[in-house]
């Protein structure tokens, strides 16, 4: 099933939930993500890392 990017707007078959804004986006608007636990994982938007504050917030994650 192919679905579109809420940020871009790009069609794939994959897409990701932002954590900082709760969009899901493509590969392409995927900043950075990390494995904080084998099942969670945090990832953070291009969009999202012009943010100061967001950009603290993802970094102080462990």
């Amino acid at each position: 099933m192919i679905k579109r990017c809420e940020r871009c707007s790009d069609e794939t078959h994959f897409l990701e939930k932002c954590t900082f804004c709760g969009k899901y986006i493509c590969r392409n608007c995927l900043h950075t993500a990390k494995n904080l636990e084998k099942i969670k994982r945090v990832v953070i938007c291009k969009g999202c890392f012009g943010d100061a504050k967001k950009i603290k917030e993802y970094d102080s994650m462990k």
